[in-house]
């Protein structure tokens, strides 16, 4: 999870990360290629979406751990499924996030109480593609600029960036400076 929250990489493109992209020694992941939705390995979603994106050193160190224990995959890649091949966005899914949200108590859970034979039935309040929109909103809470996160994102376009996270850039003191300026320039 810490790739997908820290990178902000789509889950396809987590799923298709081979070893030889990730860049520890610099902090970085290159993103060259995804896994769709039939498990089948291709190029990234759009040109921009190839992209070098950077990751602070807990991630490093997470990528580390993981590595030591991943199971072999003749692709390369760095979370292959038991067998090493491409592991399905379900398995992802079922066995890792919603187990994850649970532990955490951010789902709705139904059936399975206190004198019930129902099955439980555990929905995550937020989706595995959350961890994507945390990491540009992180981003640009340290003070990336819209094109850095475009780029980081492999965003199609920067106006695909701006429609989704204008709103974060918001700044009240310097929109306040801005107005007494104006107000300074043309009343004195």
């Amino acid at each position: 999870m810490a790739v997908l929250a820290f990178a902000g990489l789509r889950a396809s493109e987590m799923r298709g990360l081979r070893r030889r992209d990730l860049r520890l020694n610099k902090g970085k992941i290159d993103v060259r290629q995804r896994a769709d939705r039939w498990n089948v390995i291709g190029p990234c979603k759009t040109k921009n979406s190839r992209r070098m994106v950077p990751i602070p050193p807990v991630a490093v160190a997470a990528i580390k751990r993981w590595l030591e224990h991943a199971p072999p995959s003749e692709q390369g890649l760095v979370f292959p499924n038991g067998v090493g091949k491409v592991e399905s966005y379900a398995n992802v899914y079922n066995r890792i996030w919603v187990p994850l949200m649970d532990a955490a108590r951010l789902v709705d859970v139904k059936g399975n109480r206190e004198g019930e034979n129902s099955v439980r039935t555990v929905s995550p309040w937020f989706a595995l593609h959350t961890l994507r929109h945390v990491a540009c909103s992180l981003w640009i809470e340290q003070g990336a600029t819209p094109k850095k996160i475009q780029t980081w994102a492999g965003h199609a376009s920067i106006q695909f960036t701006l429609d989704r996270y204008g709103h974060l850039w918001t700044d009240d003191m310097s929109d306040q400076a801005i107005t007494r300026a104006i107000e300074r320039s043309l009343l004195g």
